[in-house]
């Protein structure tokens, strides 16, 4: 459908719609259509190279997106925990006039220490208790902010968009 004597033109996100020659009668509804029916025969091409019939189960394409959601969700709240926790820290630090960071042990026992000594006494029961306990009592000595902050990272990434968005302005669209 090229049409003669015209350049090739350029394509934005994943869609065939030449920039800035959208036609009058197709708007977001349209797109949006288009959009899921691409998504949908890319589900089946995966299914069919892994073997299966190629048959979209019921939920497949929201499933996807609830997942990425909430680990998005996760990551979000665990990072603002994070940076909450970066705030007492460099509160403290700044009164002090000195570097202070709070363990996670610190943190623990201020908040519930019971709990602490519940989660000692249940890893030294275990099978891999000889493993566990000294894995826990290095990890008791991290900085909290860090504790709760990388695994917060490792959330939002995993529940980042996977396509790469080209963003144009209005009036190219």
């Amino acid at each position: 459908m090229k049409p003669e004597g015209r350049k090739r033109a350029q394509y934005t996100d994943r869609e065939r719609i030449r920039k800035g020659s959208q036609a009058p009668d197709q708007h977001c509804f349209a797109k949006g259509l288009t959009y899921l029916v691409n998504v949908g025969l890319a589900v089946q091409e995966r299914g069919a190279a892994d073997g299966r019939d190629g048959a979209i189960l019921p939920g497949q394409l929201a499933a996807e997106g609830k997942m990425r959601l909430i680990l998005r969700t996760l990551g979000t709240w665990l990072l603002s925990i994070a940076v909450i926790l970066g705030v007492i820290d460099g509160t403290k630090s700044l009164a002090a006039n000195a570097v202070i960071t709070t363990s996670l042990g610190d943190l623990w026992t201020s908040l519930n220490a019971t709990s602490l000594e519940w989660v000692q006494a249940f890893l030294e029961t275990r099978f891999f208790g000889p493993v566990l306990t000294p894995m826990l009592a290095s990890l008791l000595t991290v900085p909290s902010f860090v504790v709760v902050g990388v695994p917060a990272i490792v959330l939002a990434f995993l529940g980042r968009s996977r396509y790469v968005r080209q963003y144009v302005k209005t009036d190219e669209i």
